[in-house]
């Protein structure tokens, strides 16, 4: 793991990208039940120990107060043995806030990785962007949004 990189001059900040989700479904008959599951599940201590250490859950919990506790169990072996806690806390701390996504970025961002996959050997990330632009400009105007090209 690594800091992300910064091309231009200027302050040091990071975006967001991704979030991991737990729903309870409309029609349940045990919301009540599974909301203080999920609650267990991902702000009690010995529930992050118990994710962590059987070696397949997220490494980062949402509750700042758990990191110590997660970063006992993590297995850093993958990383070399470094404090990925502590990257994590100081890219944290470059965080911008105020971003508001785009109301089909999935769309956008589904067709950008699928465009970076696709690169062959010579080419440039430019390009899987051009696509992924030239997807998603037609997807968004379906929507009867007003578009234009930088």
């Amino acid at each position: 793991m690594a800091p992300l990189p910064r091309w231009e001059g200027g302050e040091d900040v990071v975006g967001t990208d991704g979030v991991s989700v737990h729903a309870i479904s409309a029609d349940s008959d045990k919301k009540e039940r599974a909301m203080r599951f999920l609650e267990w599940m991902t702000t009690a201590p010995e529930a992050i120990t118990a994710r962590l250490s059987g070696g397949r859950s997220s490494i980062l919990p949402a509750d700042a107060g758990l990191v110590a506790n997660a970063s006992r169990e993590f297995d850093t072996a993958f990383y070399g043995g470094q404090d990925v806690y502590r990257l994590v806390e100081q890219q944290a701390e470059l965080l911008r806030t105020g971003w508001t996504w785009g109301p089909r970025m999935q769309a956008t961002a589904t067709s950008l990785h699928q465009g970076l996959a696709r690169l062959e050997y010579g080419t440039t990330i430019a390009e899987a962007l051009r696509t992924a632009q030239s997807e998603t400009l037609p997807d968004l105007r379906s929507l009867g949004l007003s578009v234009r090209q930088a």
